[in-house]
């Protein structure tokens, strides 16, 4: 079955599931978005791991509280996928398929000329240009069993999931609509979650690379508090410096990446010109900071002005994923 990844509606809302929260926004979408409502949840660890769930009957409960005080019952939703769980790989077809044949074409070739790591893959593809006599495509597939337990999830909760997403291209989305973004200059997007970095390069407003980068750490090295303000966030328990310490390895591979998209991809010819850092991470203004000491690159972030908010107790950067998933728009 294809899966729409790539397709404005503010009765929709905009959905967001990882290991250690649940978020949802209401949004109007344009060239400035507007947060017009929204709410979290944190997680307690342990329920879904590396995207997947482990306790559905606990997250399903806490789910339906959720969507009882967020008053949200029955509506459409949007929400994204666990990256860790997506495959991509660049792929060529005939330049005689048709656009509106290439998903056929593609259910005819896999396990063929098309292998993916698992079965009765949900998917979908990125056009990226001619090669010869050929089209080449950029593939994302992800398990049916892992699309088909959040489906389930969603609709056991009473509500009705229209659009699945990708949060690269969620982010690279919420960039492309409020910043100044040169699509002839490739772009790195970082997105820093507590546990891993989405790294991914754009280039002509299309994906070129992702890889999702776990940072080593141990889970219990976080725990639920709250801010000054009185919401909750998550803390880290040991001196910030030793969590910037164990960033290392995260930095080497994005080091990688860069390496390989210029060397390998592109012979040498064309390397990252901007990185674009982004995240609900707490310690995100560090993290910058690394970045830019690191790389002799322009490092910028999303300026949060340009979204607007009419519930002001919201944390614009912890909803940029929803936010740019609501900009996707379509069923």
């Amino acid at each position: 079955m294809a899966l729409s990844l790539f397709s404005r509606n503010s009765k929709i809302v905009n959905l967001e599931i990882k290991d250690y929260v649940i978020r949802f926004a209401d949004v109007r979408p344009g060239k400035n978005p507007t947060l017009h409502r929204g709410g979290e949840y944190l997680l307690p660890l342990g329920i879904v791991k590396n995207g997947k769930i482990v306790d559905f009957e606990t997250l399903k409960m806490i789910l339906l509280q959720c969507i009882e005080d967020w008053k949200i019952s029955k509506r459409e939703v949007r929400f994204l996928l666990p990256d860790k769980s997506v495959f991509m790989r660049k792929i060529r077809i005939p330049k005689d398929v048709a656009e509106n044949e290439i998903e056929g074409y593609i259910y005819l070739q896999l396990g063929t000329s098309i292998h993916l790591p698992f079965e009765a893959p949900y998917f979908d593809f990125f056009v990226l240009g001619e090669v010869g006599e050929e089209k080449e495509i950029l593939l994302f597939a992800a398990p049916e069993d892992l699309v088909m337990q959040y489906k389930q999830l969603l609709e056991e909760c009473k509500l009705k999931p229209v659009v699945a997403d990708l949060a690269p291209l969620a982010m690279y989305r919420l960039y492309n609509a409020i910043e100044n973004v040169n699509a002839n200059m490739p772009l790195l997007s970082l997105y820093f979650s507590l546990f891993d970095v989405d790294a991914s390069i754009f280039l002509h407003h299309k994906p070129q690379f992702m890889r999702n980068i776990m940072i080593p750490i141990e889970q219990e090295l976080w725990e639920r508090a709250t801010n000054r303000k009185g919401e909750p966030t998550w803390l880290f328990t040991r001196e910030e410096d030793i969590y910037i310490d164990m960033l290392e390895d995260a930095f080497i591979e994005i080091d990688r990446i860069l390496s390989f998209y210029k060397f390998n991809m592109n012979q040498g010819n064309q390397e990252v010109s901007k990185i674009m850092i982004s995240g609900d991470h707490p310690l995100l203004h560090r993290i910058v900071d690394c970045i830019r000491k690191r790389y002799n690159l322009d490092v910028g972030v999303i300026h949060e002005e340009k979204i607007s908010v009419d519930q002001q107790d919201l944390e614009v950067s912890s909803y940029c994923l929803p936010i740019g998933l609501a900009l996707r728009g379509g069923k």
